[in-house]
């Protein structure tokens, strides 16, 4: 009711306004006629800033125009080619028997051409399996970094049409302005100069069209939605947006737990503490209070070389914990509570998945997104670096407690002896709750074309 009411009010004060710009005595035929000009230049640059928002809806909704699904289509024709082109030349090498008789019909669906290699993986050995992993995300890493270059294109001509319409509107209103003071004795419209009265026209006139594409906007992303879930074609197709890379035969993880996987660092997750009873929130705020107060502590007096005043600590405890208990207790909307309920469950669901199946979930090196692997190919990849390096040696038990022992001894005979400083010892003996050993790990690179091979080792 409001909305509307707010509706009608604008458009009473958008007529009224117009209504005074074009009944004013000292202007021209010329210069209406520029004026008129001067709206529907407004007018185009607004509809393209609408069709820019629409675009960002389909992508933010994953449901992208028509002809990025022709990109897709046409490129599975050719990506199928080129791996028929290239199991030959390997069946000729001598590699892999069975693909010397491959004669797969290029134009078929990619679906079919896995399931053909997934028939005749059961009479190969595993380099099949792992050549079939391989074939399906070098497809969807192509697909999805041609979608995105088509993105920055859209992009850039939305970019371009809108600097665009706003240099010709900018050039249309210098150009009346210079004309309408230099041929027309000035006067007011309800105390503005009249180009005063036009400015305020014009910003009333973008506000108004803009409140209406908003309004659209609400009514487009509903009718995204419903399309996207009814639509079986258009979740099967590969997207733009980050997703987690999936590197198995078989997927275990339902959709929604895959979306929100690749929702990312971005994304606000709800208070999720207010579904654990409050005792056990009254002990967690306790723990944060209790380490943010020595940490403050700690530094303070590492910096002023004293004590900080008690007076002062008292106080900024009582803010330190009026502020954690706004964050653990203070209950939460109806809505939110579904939404952090749900989340939970769905958290819960993927930690049991990747221990059931023993899988591993790590962040990629450079995209940012995430990557799901089996253990054994980590495992593989480890035992391969280490012999074709020889720089590392598996340990057959855990040195960690006698190099710590070792570690503090040596640091209280330097005390002892004066020659380290308390201050100095203190910075340097280590914690035994904190201390570990160096381990290797590595991070998946998906984003390289040839992904068996695209793991950089670290050491940590």
């Amino acid at each position: 009711m409001d909305d509307q009411l707010n509706r009608c009010k604008n458009d009473i004060r958008d007529q009224h306004l117009h209504r005074q710009l074009f009944t004013y005595p000292l202007l021209t035929n010329s210069q209406r006629t520029t004026l008129e000009q001067l709206i529907h230049q407004r007018k185009v640059h607004l509809d393209v800033y609408e069709e820019f928002i629409m675009f960002e809806q389909r992508i933010l909704h994953q449901f992208l125009p028509v002809n990025f699904d022709e990109l897709e289509k046409k490129h599975c024709s050719k990506f199928l080619l080129a791996m028929h082109r290239s199991s030959v030349q390997t069946s000729e090498k001598g590699n892999f028997g069975s693909f010397g008789n491959f004669n797969y019909r290029v134009h078929g669906s990619f679906g079919n051409f896995c399931n053909f290699l997934f028939r005749k993986s059961e009479h190969t050995s595993c380099i099949v399996d792992r050549t079939l992993v391989d074939v399906r995300i070098q497809r969807r890493n192509i697909i999805k970094r041609g979608k995105r270059s088509l993105l920055n294109l859209y992009y850039v001509a939305y970019e371009y049409k809108m600097n665009d319409c706003e240099q010709q509107y900018q050039q249309l209103f210098n150009e009346f302005e210079i004309g309408f003071t230099a041929g027309t004795v000035t006067s007011e419209i309800d105390g503005l100069s009249f180009i005063d009265a036009i400015k305020a026209y014009i910003i009333h006139y973008t506000k108004r069209i803009l409140y209406d594409i908003y309004q659209k906007i609400k009514h487009f992303r509903e009718i995204l939605n419903q399309r996207y879930q009814r639509s079986s074609s258009a979740k099967k197709m590969v997207g733009a947006s980050p997703e987690v890379t999936i590197e198995l035969l078989s997927n275990p993880f339902k959709p929604e737990e895959l979306e929100y996987l690749s929702l990312g660092e971005s994304y606000i997750r709800p208070n999720q503490s207010i579904l654990r009873p409050e005792k056990h929130r009254e002990s967690q705020l306790q723990k944060e209070m209790k380490d943010i107060k020595d940490k403050i502590k700690k530094q303070l007096t590492n910096y002023c070389r004293r004590e900080p005043p008690k007076a002062m600590m008292i106080k900024y405890s009582e803010l330190l914990e009026n502020r954690l208990r706004q964050r653990f207790m203070t209950p939460i909307s109806f809505a939110d509570h579904i939404r952090a309920q749900r989340e939970f469950t769905l958290v819960k669901s993927i930690r049991r998945k990747l221990l059931s199946k023993q899988l591993i979930l790590r962040v990629c090196d450079k995209s940012g997104g995430l990557h799901i692997g089996a253990k054994s190919n980590y495992e593989t990849k480890a035992a391969q670096y280490h012999e074709d390096t020889k720089a590392y040696v598996e340990l057959t038990c855990n040195p960690l407690m006698e190099i710590f022992t070792n570690v503090t001894n040596a640091l209280n005979a330097l005390k002892n002896s004066k020659q380290l400083s308390v201050k100095e010892y203190n910075r340097m003996m280590p914690k035994v709750d904190s201390v570990k050993l160096s381990y290797m790990y590595f991070n998946p690179k998906p984003h390289k074309v040839s992904h068996r091979a695209s793991y950089m080792c670290n050491v940590s």
